[in-house]
């Protein structure tokens, strides 16, 4: 009984996280042609950014940015980044209050 309780409560929960609303994303107008640049802050504090003044070389330019809300306020940056041709991946996931804004280069 009780592995029959499991199986039926494991069903419910696949079945219900099907139907969930699908996760709202945008992709950064015209970051598909052009360098950009990204920046993060919390309490006007920066947390995380991309600029062509980053220290790290590879993290000097963005492109092919995507936003999708994530849950609890929490935003999931998608990019590709590198020094002259934006051609690594990576996400940023930001804190619930963290306000992300790009920019072009």
């Amino acid at each position: 009984m009780k592995k029959m309780n499991m199986a039926l409560a494991a069903l419910t929960i696949l079945s219900s996280s099907a139907f969930a609303e699908p996760a709202k994303q945008f992709m950064v107008p015209g970051s598909d042609k052009h360098d950009f640049g990204i920046e993060c802050r919390l309490d006007n504090k920066i947390t995380f950014y991309v600029d062509k003044n980053h220290p790290n070389n590879k993290y000097r330019v963005a492109r092919n940015i995507y936003f999708t809300e994530v849950s609890s306020g929490k935003v999931a940056i998608s990019y590709l980044h590198g020094f002259i041709n934006a051609d690594e991946e990576a996400t940023y996931l930001s804190a619930p209050d963290e306000r992300c804004e790009t920019f072009r280069i």
